[in-house]
């Protein structure tokens, strides 16, 4: 349990250990037996987008007219009247048939202006915890022997109730093997980086997956495609990428539009 499981499920979700003994067990061993993690033989290979995920990012702006993008344009509020949605932002207040939050659960809560009872208990049951992450090329922060450097490096002997601390290995986890360092990223294990070796920090936010989150998961349909908004985001599944892609299909399924390839409506 504590040398692979706890680790294992900490690295996964970003979590503390504390917050891993508290996961709903159903959801941890759906999504272990379903990425076949819970036997020695026969695991599926894991993938990377090479260049991470600003490549699709950048792939989907590429489809989208410049005109049509509002790029670091923080939205402020958003509030529906008369069948028709309300954006406020930097740029002003504009007005929309439809809105998708494409963000977290708790982005999506604190930009409603008007938000039903429905979408504060079920936004409201999914929060997201904040997390350090720094990149850097302090190699010595990875295991002593370098025959046991792993894509994922988890560091045990935190406390229970501290946040997870992970390093990835970049050389590994994106092909970087005529690199003439080692690239690194942690998480929250930062004051242990030789800040002469740092390269920039982040933070970032990750779900956290409680009982009663996935209760909240169920309901969907009880606030998508209702006063004319609609949500998605990873935090309605496992927490992951291709999550966030999932659910995005099923609010455009929701509304009429097909995304098959070759689909030009």
């Amino acid at each position: 349990r504590d040398l692979y499981i706890i680790p294992m499920g900490a690295a996964i979700w970003s979590a503390s250990e504390e917050m891993m003994m508290a996961f709903p067990l159903y959801f941890f061993l759906r999504f272990f037996n379903n990425h076949g993690m819970l036997s020695v033989d026969d695991r599926p290979q894991w993938r990377v987008i090479s260049g991470g995920s600003q490549s699709y990012v950048r792939r989907m702006l590429e489809d989208i007219p410049e005109e049509q993008q509002f790029l670091n344009t923080p939205v402020t509020g958003v509030s529906r009247t008369g069948g028709k949605v309300q954006v406020l932002s930097a740029r002003g207040e504009r007005e929309y048939d439809q809105v998708i939050f494409a963000c977290h659960s708790d982005q999506a809560l604190q930009l409603l202006t008007d938000a039903t009872q429905n979408e504060r208990d079920i936004l409201g049951a999914i929060p997201y915890k904040m997390n350090d992450v720094v990149l850097h090329t302090d190699s010595s922060i990875l295991p002593k022997r370098k025959k046991v450097w792993a894509s994922w490096n988890y560091h045990i002997g935190q406390k229970d109730q501290d946040c997870v601390a992970v390093t990835y290995y970049m050389n590994r986890l994106q092909n970087f093997h005529h690199a003439p360092v080692d690239f690194c990223v942690t998480l929250n294990k930062t004051r242990d980086i030789n800040p002469d070796k740092i390269i920039r920090k982040f933070r970032y936010a990750h779900p956290v997956f409680t009982l009663e989150g996935m209760q909240a998961q169920k309901r969907h349909g009880d606030i998508s495609g209702r006063m004319n908004t609609h949500f998605c985001g990873a935090y309605w599944f496992n927490g992951f990428h291709e999550d966030g892609v999932r659910s995005a299909l099923r609010v455009t399924e929701a509304l009429g539009v097909s995304l098959d390839a070759g689909d030009a409506g």
